[in-house]
């Protein structure tokens, strides 16, 4: 992992720090047996329920919902001054 990418994770996250679903960055170390920096990030329970289990149970109307709820993340993002790449090939 590039220097770069890493320090890009961490503004990014210092910028969203406080929002409800973004985990607290507590450290940056360097992860001695592959020799790359790792974030240490708060854990996250999830008790039990990733999102494809509770797909199955939504209907087409909690779908939509979830969705334009999902779109109004994305725009408030774009507002704040992120901007959104496409994960391809070439830009992993």
């Amino acid at each position: 992992m590039k220097v770069e990418k890493i320090k890009r994770e961490v503004s990014i996250l210092n910028i969203l720090k406080g929002y409800k679903a973004v985990p607290k960055l507590h450290e940056v170390v360097l992860d001695p047996v592959i020799n790359a920096p790792s974030l240490i990030l708060e854990y996250a329970e999830d008790n039990g329920l990733s999102f494809n289990k509770h797909a199955q149970n939504m209907s087409s109307k909690d779908i939509m919902h979830f969705t334009k709820q999902m779109l109004k993340v994305i725009v408030g993002f774009i507002h704040i001054g992120f901007g959104l790449y496409s994960q391809s090939r070439h830009n992993p």
